[in-house]
């Protein structure tokens, strides 16, 4: 109840089939299979004789075999499934991913370069000529300010030393 109540992250709290589910009931089936064969076998050698028993647990056996050979079939193609998508992906990285990443570099690059461009054409003559702009009107209001202190200087009285 506390499990449906608070789902773990990714978690389908549908009724639907999540990977979750479906592996958890897979194992409880097997292992639910082992038991019963285990059960089957003891049940079967408790109450026939020995040579009947042998006959049936060699079918049980060899039907064992059949279903472990047919498992070992399925996990080899799993495994060259498996193989086949990892191929596919590396395959994907390169055909999509690499033409990506050059021509991210390629505008970074064309991006640095606009950049300098900006600056050694636009920006320097404008801060160049701010700047003559600005020593000038300086230059200009201490020559006004040097005229004006001169204007006011008192004159000397003719019989001063």
């Amino acid at each position: 109840m506390a499990q449906e109540n608070a789902p773990a992250g990714g978690e389908d709290t549908g009724g639907g089939w999540s990977f979750q589910r479906v592996m958890i009931g897979s194992v409880l089936t097997l292992i639910g299979l082992i038991v019963l064969l285990f059960v089957v076998a003891l049940v079967i050698a408790l109450t026939t004789d020995a040579a009947e028993a042998a006959s049936r647990m060699s079918y049980l056996r060899d039907l064992v075999s059949i279903v472990l050979s047919v498992q070992i079939i399925l996990v080899i193609a799993g495994v060259g499934v498996l193989i086949f998508q990892v191929a596919r992906f590396v395959n994907l990285l390169r055909s999509e991913v690499k033409p990506i990443t050059e021509d991210a570099k390629q505008m970074l690059t064309t991006a640095r370069t606009t950049g300098a461009f900006v600056a050694k054409h636009t920006t320097e003559p404008i801060i160049k000529t701010q700047s003559f702009f600005a020593g000038l009107f300086t230059f200009l209001r201490e020559i006004v300010r040097l005229g004006r202190i001169l204007k006011r200087a008192p004159e000397k009285p003719a019989d001063a030393p």
